[in-house]
């Protein structure tokens, strides 16, 4: 697997200048992205905050890159599926700014392609097309789409679809193959959480296969404690400039990029692997990791005195991460790993 975590400097550069970036308006931006990042937080998004103008470059200059990242890192989990194919369809539904539009372009861009673009803010695909020109990106009604599409993205929308998100993959799944694949991206929060459980199970039930990251058909973490009912990826990537400077005004930084994900199609079986639903937690003489599997939320330890060649990597496992571990049938959800125990972190699943 290819995975490049850099934002390219040239979608940086058409940003700053479509806004006519100001470093000394930089109290400014960070205010605006931080009065942003609080609409996100809210239970309800306002569905039409891209008409103004603040939130727009607020999200360009602080978001745009993370979803951009983000949605290519999700590509590069389903590479070798997306390789075989000459001739290509992706409608992004809800593409804002074109984040993740653009991210998907530059994953296909050696193919025959059309990318299909929906959002219901005008705003966004104006600004998308300042910042590119790409003829094969084309503006639908989702009502209109009539050509099959190999892959669909929903990035950033459950939140403001909520419950309709049902009613929504109901029309789009008129428009699919039986090889289509189904990626959802959004934010690392118990609300999506639950949302995306709901909409996995309905696709169990229609026969699809779930390729990443549940590998529970039912999420065992929603049963948790409100504090534990986590389940996410991070990845580490290198953080652009526009996006460094106003991490001094706001007085952090982002050191992982953080979200929740939902990878599903018919026709594609991942490999069996272990999901991180934590990081390695040390503790005294031992260490343990969550995981989801195909049984549930499964716990695993390893004594320091256990550790090995063939267990080490047992250590650098963190969240979200996809492990192979080789071991004897699993009768409880509490297995302690042995010197064979053999450990490896994949970076391929199907």
């Amino acid at each position: 697997m290819f995975f490049n975590p850099i934002f390219p400097e040239q979608y940086e550069k058409r940003i700053i200048k479509h806004f006519n970036y100001d470093q000394y308006k930089l109290a400014t931006y960070s205010k605006e992205v931080k009065t942003l990042s609080d609409i996100f937080l809210n239970k309800k998004i306002i569905p039409d905050y891209f008409q103004k103008e603040q939130f727009l470059r607020a999200y360009s200059f602080y978001y745009f890159p993370q979803n951009y990242i983000k949605t290519k890192y999700l590509l590069s989990i389903i590479s070798s599926i997306i390789n075989k194919k000459k001739k290509i369809n992706i409608l992004d539904f809800g593409g804002g700014p074109g984040n993740s539009t653009l991210a998907v372009r530059d994953f296909v861009k050696e193919k025959d392609y059309k990318i299909f673009y929906f959002d219901k803010q005008k705003e966004g695909y104006d600004f998308l097309k300042s910042i590119d020109e790409d003829k094969n990106i084309i503006r639908v009604d989702i009502n209109d789409l009539e050509e099959k599409q190999d892959i669909i993205i929903f990035s950033y929308t459950l939140k403001e679809t909520g419950k309709n998100i049902m009613n929504i993959i109901k029309k789009i799944k008129k428009n699919i193959k039986e090889e289509t694949i189904f990626i959802f991206l959004d934010a690392p929060d118990p609300e999506v959480l639950k949302l995306i459980n709901n909409i996995k199970k309905e696709f169990i039930r229609e026969g699809f296969n779930i390729i990443y990251p549940c590998r529970s058909g039912n999420c065992p973490i929603l049963k948790l404690k409100e504090e534990e009912r986590t389940c996410y990826t991070q990845i580490e990537w290198v953080i652009p400039n526009i996006i460094s400077e106003i991490n001094r005004k706001l007085f952090f930084r982002i050191k992982y990029l953080k979200f929740s994900s939902l990878i599903v199609s018919k026709e594609i079986y991942p490999i069996n692997y272990l999901f991180a639903i934590s990081p390695y937690i040390g503790e005294k003489g031992k260490g343990k990791i969550f995981f989801c599997s195909e049984r549930g939320r499964i716990e695993f330890e390893l004594l320091k005195k256990e550790i090995t060649e063939n267990n080490r990597e047992f250590l650098n496992i963190k969240r979200g991460m996809a492990v192979d571990i080789e071991l004897p049938l699993i009768k409880g959800n509490k297995f302690r790993l042995s010197k064979k125990s053999k450990v490896k972190i994949i970076d391929r699943i199907v």
